[in-house]
């Protein structure tokens, strides 16, 4: 995503003083990126498994074609590739910080597998649900606003 400033007068004569800074977005109108269900999202299941409320695993859609979010141990973002219902996510980044049990690092290594082996999602309500190449639901996320 290449992301463009530009400077949008304020002033009705157009006066650079009065000039604001804006965030203009190449693709601003992409329907299968807000399709994707953006807002903020904590995963309920992985895999099959229900996830406790001990740590929270979070998805944030705000912005187009990024998502990040918390692990439950590090912040991660991705790139989201959409097309209709396929999904992609690449270029996963998380800091790399020491997560405070074992336990809690194979959890975070699931989740980070599960978002890149995301193939497809699907919007129900307040559920996103991403799928596998398979059609398996791998992780299920509930909309937390």
């Amino acid at each position: 995503m290449k992301t463009i400033y530009k400077w949008v007068p304020s002033a009705a004569l157009g006066l650079l003083l009065n000039a604001n800074l804006v965030l203009a977005d190449e693709d601003p109108a992409n329907p299968d990126m807000r399709r994707f269900g953006a807002g903020e999202w904590v995963a309920a299941e992985l895999f099959g498994v229900q996830l406790g409320d001990d740590i929270s695993r979070t998805l944030s859609a705000k912005k187009y074609e990024v998502i990040s979010g918390s692990t439950g141990c590090n912040d991660y973002t991705a790139t989201v590739s959409i097309l209709g219902d396929s999904l992609q996510l690449s270029d996963i980044t998380h800091a790399e910080n020491a997560c405070p049990t074992d336990q809690a690092a194979a959890a975070e290594r699931a989740y980070l597998d599960a978002l890149a082996a995301a193939a497809s999602f699907e919007v129900l309500d307040d559920e996103l649900r991403l799928f596998d190449e398979g059609g398996e639901v791998i992780v299920l996320l509930k909309r937390l606003d």
